[in-house]
């Protein structure tokens, strides 16, 4: 297949994202700071998808919930409102990544820089959003890998995560961040998520935030599963991350191979849910 200009593929992509409104809905709703619990359980509730996901991830180990959770209003009384919203990114998010390669890229990533956020002492919204942002990065990455999948298989040969954007854009004229702004937008999602996806595409230029820096560290550490003390060291000195670090004053930053190995063992947890 002739690689399609973004445009293009826009307009071969409209009508096919299979997404429910109840799922746009809520996105849009958890978005909006002043949205209340009666309207996000709402919103859950009548998506039965959305509903069964949201009760498994509710109930497992990741959750570390003492009893059964049978209701939305109890993920709400147990757990905290945030965590209902939490949940309900994380079901949503799923319902466009259905790659399980790229859903554990997703998790991996939302997961790490969230917990690198809270290492760094960022405002909690920095942590949440990058959160949210980070999990429907790789939509654009699986609509790639739908359409060209040999140049796809290309790209992921490649051991970096940097390396793998540079080479979209060689064959593409665009990385999948680019794609999952253009998609997302196009299927209604909230103007801020689309915002920071597309900062996520331009890290020189001033529209890239911290929250954006720190989904870039996140991903920095994506290769690392089983690698040694040596190979983590070498992952958070390479120029793209000193430069962030130095950038946004990371000073606070301290990642070792048991904090790696600890992001891996969490994602298996969460991607299974």
């Amino acid at each position: 297949m002739a690689i399609l200009a973004l445009d293009d593929l826009k307009t071969k992509m409209d009508g096919q994202h299979g997404v429910s409104h109840a799922a746009t809905s809520l996105l849009n709703i958890i978005d909006d700071p002043e949205a209340t619990r009666d309207e996000v359980s709402y919103l859950v509730s009548v998506d039965q998808g959305l509903c069964a996901n949201a009760f498994k991830y509710a109930n497992s180990a990741a959750m570390g919930s003492r009893r059964e959770i049978e209701s939305i209003s109890e993920i709400v009384d147990y757990l905290g409102f945030n965590t209902l919203k939490q949940i309900a990114t994380f079901v949503v998010a799923k319902s466009f990544v259905t790659d399980n390669e790229l859903w554990f890229q997703s998790v991996f990533i939302a997961n790490a820089a969230k917990r690198i956020a809270k290492l760094l002492n960022e405002e909690t919204h920095v942590q949440d959003h990058s959160y949210t942002v980070a999990l429907f990065l790789t939509y654009g990455r699986a609509i790639l890998k739908n359409y060209y999948k040999s140049k796809f298989d290309q790209i992921m040969k490649l051991d970096d995560y940097f390396a793998q954007l540079d080479k979209e854009r060689e064959i593409f004229n665009y990385n999948h961040h680019e794609v999952s702004a253009t998609l997302l937008a196009q299927a209604g999602l909230p103007k801020s998520l689309i915002s920071s996806i597309s900062s996520q595409a331009e890290r020189d230029s001033k529209g890239f935030t911290r929250v954006n820096a720190v989904i870039e560290l996140a991903a920095a550490l994506l290769h690392l599963e089983g690698k040694d003390e040596d190979a983590v060291k070498q992952a958070i000195s390479q120029e793209r991350v000193t430069k962030l670090v130095e950038r946004f004053d990371f000073s606070e930053l301290k990642v070792d191979k048991d904090f790696v190995d600890e992001l891996f063992k969490e994602a298996k947890e969460l991607v299974n849910i």
